[in-house]
């Protein structure tokens, strides 16, 4: 059996964890094995069921904890007292080159830098720290990933090739089911006549959820049969809170935290907006267009995120709430439809993807 490394953040239910996970659960786990690098004490979402399909979840302190002198010196005590992996794959964006550069000083033969994110704004100094780390991926990494085209130019240039892996989900698991959304509505108290915009993304500033409360303030006043669910959590929920008392919306707006009945959610919802500021090809937008909800994005979300069903409509950040208010209003009465076809044929299904990357790990272990 080989035992691949994937190194993250933490495993909470967020986007790139979630794809992981997706593959996770499909691979052949007699052939292939996912164990954790993870960088946060913090127990992840996911670490229980992890365990439960034989993964080991290994941690390491975070860059900000230890300092950059510390942390490099704990990856390569990591890498040199763990010498039975073979395949490290990361998903740390630029700070990859820093990982990868330890592994391949440890003998690691197969070393992939995976991009999940597109040119997002850094602040000067945390930009030039991370221009530095991804300075050694070009000799550390032999294999290169992205999400989208966008990702893979962002991190690694031009000019360098590298394989694109759809953020892929299960899609049957989020088929439009009436049954399902009547259930889950009266479960939210969410009446016939009402309206339920719906969100789901890591509560921050790159998310963007204050602008999509301002946003909803606006429709809140032409109708009292708006209602809005934020799902996630982050270092940003208490202010996005305060907005939301502050427009006067607490009976309207509900931040329902992290869950695990996202495809339940979505059933529920009537529309989905996405007022991110920066993405890669988020997993969610993919779920969303899964289950026939209309989805209403920023320029920030790639095309290459449209799952070809009519449902992706982008609207420039730089528009006034008002007018993201008035365009979300007219895109609100359509029908939702079985789209898991479409979903399958843009190679967004698991199982195909699974299949394909567990060849991939197999191919390379047997060089």
């Amino acid at each position: 059996m080989i035992r691949v490394l994937h190194v993250v953040s933490i495993m909470d239910r967020a986007g790139l964890e979630t794809f992981i996970m997706n593959i996770y659960r499909k691979i052949d786990r007699n052939k292939v094995q996912f164990d954790f690098l993870v960088h946060q004490e913090k127990r992840g979402d996911y670490e229980e069921e992890i365990e439960i399909l034989g993964g080991k979840v290994h941690r390491i302190g975070s860059i900000k904890k230890l300092g950059h002198f510390g942390y490099v010196r704990k990856l390569r005590e990591f890498f040199q007292k763990n010498r039975d992996y073979r395949i490290v794959h990361s998903h740390f964006n630029m700070i990859s080159g820093l990982i990868l550069r330890s592994a391949k000083e440890a003998g690691v033969p197969v070393r992939i830098a995976h991009s999940h994110a597109d040119n997002p704004p850094y602040r000067f100094i945390e930009s030039l720290y991370k221009n530095y780390a991804k300075s050694f991926l070009k000799n550390s990494a032999n294999y290169k990933f992205a999400c989208s085209q966008g990702a893979g130019k962002w991190l690694y240039g031009k000019k360098e090739k590298y394989r694109i892996i759809n953020n892929v989900i299960d899609s049957e698991k989020f088929r439009f089911d009436e049954k399902k959304r009547e259930e889950k509505r009266k479960e939210l108290d969410i009446k016939e006549d009402d309206i339920l915009i719906g969100h789901i993304g890591r509560i921050d500033q790159l998310k963007n959820q204050r602008y999509l409360v301002d946003i909803f303030h606006r429709m809140s006043l032409k109708s009292p049969h708006y209602k809005l669910i934020l799902v996630g959590d982050g270092i940003m929920r208490k202010e996005v809170e305060n907005r939301v008392a502050e427009l006067d919306l607490e009976d309207k707006v509900f931040i329902l935290g992290v869950r695990s009945d996202i495809e339940d959610l979505l059933q529920a919802m009537d529309i989905f907006v996405f007022p991110s500021i920066s993405e890669g090809l988020p997993v969610t937008i993919v779920e969303a267009q899964s289950s026939g909800l209309k989805c209403i994005v920023s320029e920030a979300v790639t095309m290459e995120s449209d799952m070809g069903c009519g449902l992706l409509k982008p609207i420039l950040l730089k528009e006034e709430p008002e007018t993201w208010a008035e365009k979300i209003a007219e895109e609100l009465y359509y029908s939702r439809i079985d789209t898991s076809e479409y979903i399958k044929n843009k190679g967004y299904d698991s199982g195909k993807a699974a299949g394909e990357l567990e060849n991939f790990y197999l191919e390379q272990w047997g060089e």
